[in-house]
């Protein structure tokens, strides 16, 4: 006999709708002017997904489909997602209203590949990167206060994807011990910003099919299945987020409920910085005395986390 599955309870429809490769035209031209028609053919199609969706379980979470993090100039084959998601609400730069269609969808998602380090902004003008997501959530913010966004209440923020390419095996990737540090860079400064979920892309490598270039190798196990650093960093992130002479601030994420010791390490050795008690995937943030440290952690019964070394 066959078992039932899980009720599925979040729906997602389509995928970087802002990219011409899944929805097209993105842009029509009108006299001297583009118009970023994908937004508008986007809003039609997430409305009527929405309404079926609804029509059936209720209370299922409707999440937009995930937006790339680059676009191009107007005319271009992708639209830049701070613009996309403006147009998708009536919205001008300013966040203005400009027409009365309305948009329907309980969580905004992105996906938020990065140009460098976790902390580098997106280089061009309403692209978004790791640390730019307010481009996305302040007009989904005011497209609730001004009823363009329905229901109107506040939407939650989902990072649908997001990963580096690790070396080895890509051998353009970012090296094994730094891609950890980004992965627990990542998850702190995407919850910073409000991610409520964040999906990291992938689990596991792509084969190098036909080439490192077009494949993912940003899977927290090798293709083999062997554990990355970054499977520990993901599982049991630890970040110092800022230091002074005598104080460093710590964010973690804790694995399991119960006591977190935190430690610091001093003359080559880890050394008692304090404790917290956590519920099972509970985000602690603290200040601790620097003491001389030279790198941080976390323990929790047999589970260690990943050094976060002070540079």
């Amino acid at each position: 006999m066959g078992a039932l599955l899980p009720r599925v309870r979040a729906f997602q429809p389509w995928n970087e709708p802002n990219l011409e490769v899944f929805i097209g035209p993105q842009w029509t031209k009108r006299g001297k002017r583009f118009e970023n028609t994908g937004a508008v053919i986007y809003r039609n199609l997430l409305n009527g997904f929405y309404r079926g969706i609804k029509a059936e379980q209720s209370g299922a979470t409707v999440v937009s489909g995930g937006t790339s993090p680059y676009g191009d100039p107007p005319g271009g084959r992708r639209v830049p997602p701070a613009r996309f998601t403006r147009t998708l609400l009536c919205l001008d730069r300013k966040l203005r209203p400009t027409c009365k269609r309305k948009a329907r969808f309980d969580a905004i998602a992105h996906h938020p590949y990065p140009v460098g380090a976790p902390t580098r902004s997106s280089p061009n003008t309403d692209d978004v990167s790791i640390p730019d997501l307010a481009q996305i959530t302040r007009p989904v913010a005011a497209a609730v206060r001004l009823g363009r966004a329905l229901p109107r209440k506040r939407k939650a923020l989902w990072i649908t994807e997001v990963s580096y390419d690790s070396s080895p095996p890509d051998p353009d990737g970012v090296p094994a011990a730094k891609h950890a540090r980004y992965v627990a860079q990542t998850l702190e400064l995407l919850y910073r910003q409000g991610a409520s979920v964040i999906t990291w892309f992938q689990i596991r490598d792509q084969l190098p099919e036909p080439s490192f270039a077009t494949t993912l190798q940003s899977g927290v196990y090798f293709r083999d299945g062997r554990p990355k650093l970054a499977k520990q960093a993901f599982a049991f992130p630890v970040v110092v987020t800022s230091t002074t002479r005598t104080r460093a601030k710590l964010w973690l994420r804790a694995p399991a409920a119960g006591k977190v010791l935190l430690e610091r390490r001093v003359d080559g050795r880890w050394r008692p910085a304090g404790s917290v008690t956590a519920r099972r995937h509970a985000v602690v943030q603290r200040s601790v005395a620097r003491g001389g440290a030279t790198a941080f952690r976390a323990r929790q019964g047999q589970t260690t986390s990943l050094a976060w070394r002070l540079r």
